[in-house]
């Protein structure tokens, strides 16, 4: 489970970014955003809404 009871509003024009150590959710919470991964629950996105989203790209060196 990467969130229990999880609810967030984000007003007109407000912008958002997901900071937290590797494996805590972020990537999860955009995937369930742009509905990539089935979620319980719902997730909505208003009217309007642009979302961006940086990959992660994995380099081998």
């Amino acid at each position: 489970m990467v969130f229990k009871d999880a609810n967030m509003s984000i007003a007109r024009g407000e912008k958002v970014s997901f900071v937290g150590r590797n494996g805590e959710g972020k990537s999860t919470m955009i995937k369930a955003i742009l509905n990539e991964i089935e979620v319980e629950g719902n997730c909505q996105l208003g009217h309007n809404v642009k979302v961006g989203y940086l990959r992660k790209i994995r380099q081998l060196c």
